[in-house]
């Protein structure tokens, strides 16, 4: 067997035990983008998930290398500007850590399962403006059809 076959074959069979539905947090600018970018689409969250992997294929093992990689000490925690690279970085660390769950304590994985959402949606990291200046519009969470 073809040895990125079977690489691919592994990680599929590895995902399927981890990939259970949550709330993925962002900051609210890009949680707006992610928004958007499923209402310009016409997806679910679910679906834009696989857009985003799907978009780090051709440099899988640079991308892993990327979200991998600790922040010095001290250095500034910058969001990419591409929402989907930062989509597909959040759900890559959130497998990692159900991952982990699933092998350091398998009854505490059990709960996490049973207690997990029936869809894949995303959030802010932030509480909501009291007082939003009208010009950012754009970066409004609630919108008709899509998840807060």
């Amino acid at each position: 067997m073809d040895p990125e076959a079977y690489d691919q074959k592994l990680l599929a069979r590895l995902l399927d035990g981890i990939t259970i539905p949550a709330v993925l947090y962002f900051p609210r600018a890009i949680l707006g983008q992610l928004n958007e970018l499923c209402q310009l689409r016409g997806l679910t969250p679910d679906q834009l998930i696989v857009e985003a992997i799907k978009s780090q294929d051709a440099r899988f093992e640079e991308f892993i290398q990327e979200v991998m990689t600790p922040l010095k000490p001290g250095e500034p925690e910058i969001w990419p500007e591409d929402p989907l690279y930062v989509l597909a970085c959040v759900l890559t660390i959130h497998l990692f850590r159900v991952l982990h769950k699933k092998l350091d304590d398998p009854a505490g994985f059990e709960e996490f399962k049973k207690n997990a959402p029936s869809q894949w949606s995303f959030s802010s990291l932030e509480e909501p403006d009291d007082d939003p200046d009208p010009a950012d519009w754009w970066k409004e969470t609630e919108r008709p059809g899509l998840p807060k």
